[in-house]
């Protein structure tokens, strides 16, 4: 392959890198590496109050029934008796009071005014504390911001709730990443996508939640290894989630990122031909005075075969 092969070859793989990269804008995880974090902005609602850490001497939201959330089953998966069928077959005690502490919280959650919880909720809840003493906080409202990683499909409701059929199940976690919650919600957020088959890939950043601490739930993988883990679940009323940065922020983003592939590519379209011109003229220059020398080299062998040749007729004579 030649120089001005090569130089055609690299030309091409840099312009196909750089239609890649304005391709991949489409893929903002890509280059989120290069962008500004993001403002957290919480959605405008009249209820919502700017600062929500600030300490309220009256309290917004719902207190929850202490006495019809105590029996809640710990370290076990959600328990939900059939109601239609006669007691003997509901299943036992424990699976009935389990699922009426869950639908107590939704209930209250659901009957609370927009903002109520996130006014009241408070951050200063380790995550270890309520795994681990699951009994002591259960009922407190919990606030945790963090990344949205999934949606579920939304739940049937077993137990007639008024307003309500489903509720919306997600997982979150806080700021550390190993820190999961099992989210159960009421509302869906209005900008929140309704196509149901893009939630399991949804992965939102920056989402606030507040609710009723419910328990420590048990989940089992059965695909596959069988593998269980344990969630703390929160009931809530709904997820604020972040508003989009502004537009002139996107736009000088994506300039530069367009910037910092564009240029690599000028730099060789500009300096590698100068680079291939300056070695192929002293490539050039060699070739010429080897040419040279073979032509005098010729020129000598030619002038000294009539001297030979004459040489050879005399002594024949």
């Amino acid at each position: 392959m030649n120089r001005r092969a090569i130089t055609y070859v690299l030309l091409c793989t840099s312009l196909v890198v750089l239609v890649a990269a304005q391709l991949s804008f489409k893929r903002p995880a890509l280059w989120r590496w290069a962008q500004a974090e993001p403002k957290v902005l919480p959605v405008s609602t009249e209820a919502v109050p700017r600062k929500i850490e600030e300490v309220r001497t009256t309290r917004r939201a719902p207190y929850p029934d202490l006495k019809l959330i105590a029996d809640a089953a710990d370290l076990e998966p959600f328990l939900s008796p059939a109601p239609d069928a006669p007691p003997e077959l509901q299943g036992t005690a424990k699976a009935m009071l389990d699922a009426e502490a869950r639908y107590h919280l939704l209930q209250i959650a659901k009957d609370a005014l927009p903002g109520a919880l996130e006014a009241d909720g408070q951050r200063n809840y380790r995550y270890q504390a309520l795994a681990q003493k699951p009994g002591a906080y259960r009922g407190e409202l919990v606030t945790i911001q963090g990344d949205l990683i999934s949606l579920a499909e939304p739940m049937e409701l077993q137990k007639k709730v008024p307003g309500m059929e489903v509720c919306y199940v997600g997982l979150m976690t806080n700021e550390q990443a190993d820190h999961q919650y099992l989210i159960l919600f009421v509302d869906l957020p209005p900008s929140l996508t309704s196509n149901q088959k893009e939630w399991k890939q949804l992965y939102l950043r920056n989402v606030q939640f507040t609710g009723y601490f419910y328990k420590v739930a048990k989940f089992t993988r059965s695909e596959g290894k069988v593998r269980s883990w344990m969630l703390p679940v929160l009931v809530g009323k709904s997820l604020l989630l972040p508003e989009l940065v502004a537009e002139p922020a996107d736009w000088f983003n994506l300039i530069t990122i367009f910037l910092f592939m564009a240029v690599p590519v000028v730099l060789i379209v500009l300096l590698l031909p100068r680079y291939f011109r300056k070695t192929d003229t002293a490539h050039e220059s060699l070739m010429q005075g080897y040419r040279q020398r073979r032509e005098e080299r010729v020129k000598q062998m030619l002038d000294e075969l009539p001297t030979a040749s004459s040489g050879t007729v005399q002594d024949s004579q």
